[in-house]
């Protein structure tokens, strides 16, 4: 599944316009003046009247002098005025029929499952904790999802042994969002992993206290497992493949 990284490695898909298009700059101008427009402020009516205001030696002064000189050349352009971006849209649509959809079809896969994090979230409290986030911040199907424009699920899959909260997700097919519900549906009702949350809430007698969320039944949960999605793709098909 090497051709899934494509955009995030930087190799574009073929059709995708080049990377020094100012599609961006061109959206981000449009935008960004629109939203100053709205506070309908009596001394910044536009977002040029901000080079007025914020010095030359501040470290987003070229970025604001960037937008604000395209708006002053009439080239700000909301997205769906910008050919370039039906180009790369068709162009990633075409990568993810030919080496994502196709794929998973041709290799009979349901779903990728993998955890959500690829690190434990450290304790906000320890000083390392911005360190950590820095090295393995990255979601490893984020990419993946936003860019193919697929769907992807969260479910908790335990803790750690030192009580921190992990989770798995599912990544599924082009319009596969039915399925992979359902599949992360039967995995939540067969694991148990998740813990009820506490509410705050007064008591008779007391001023507040946390009570916690009655757990569903766990005879209708089985028999929903039992009639689930993924049970029945097991029955039809023989067997579910979800690979990792």
């Amino acid at each position: 599944m090497q051709e899934v990284y494509y955009l995030v490695e930087g190799n574009l898909p073929e059709g995708y316009p080049s990377p020094e298009s100012t599609r961006n700059l061109q959206s981000r101008a449009y935008y960004y003046e629109e939203l100053i427009k709205g506070y309908n402020d009596d001394e910044i009516k536009s977002f040029v009247d901000l080079l007025e205001i914020i010095p030359e030696d501040n470290e987003n002064y070229e970025y604001v002098k960037a937008i604000a000189d395209a708006i002053a050349a009439g080239e700000a352009k909301p997205w769906e005025e910008l050919p370039e971006v039906a180009q790369a849209l068709e162009a990633i649509a075409k990568l993810r029929t030919e080496e994502y959809a196709d794929f998973m079809v041709d290799q009979g896969i349901d779903a990728f499952v993998f955890p959500t994090l690829n690190y434990l979230a450290p304790p906000q409290e320890e000083e390392e904790a911005s360190e950590v986030y820095e090295l393995y911040g990255s979601l490893p199907g984020r990419f993946e999802a936003n860019i193919l424009g697929v769907p992807g699920i969260t479910v908790p899959m335990g803790y750690s042994e030192e009580g921190i909260p992990m989770s798995l997700e599912f990544m599924g097919n082009y319009f596969g969002e039915a399925e992979i519900i359902s599949y992360a549906y039967d995995y939540e009702a067969a694991t148990r992993f998740h813990k009820p949350p506490a509410l705050l809430s007064p008591l008779p007698g007391e001023q507040f206290s946390f009570v916690p969320v009655p757990e569903p039944p766990a005879t209708p949960v089985l028999i929903l497992f039992g009639l689930g999605a993924f049970a029945l793709k097991q029955k039809r098909r023989g067997k579910t493949n979800l690979s990792k």
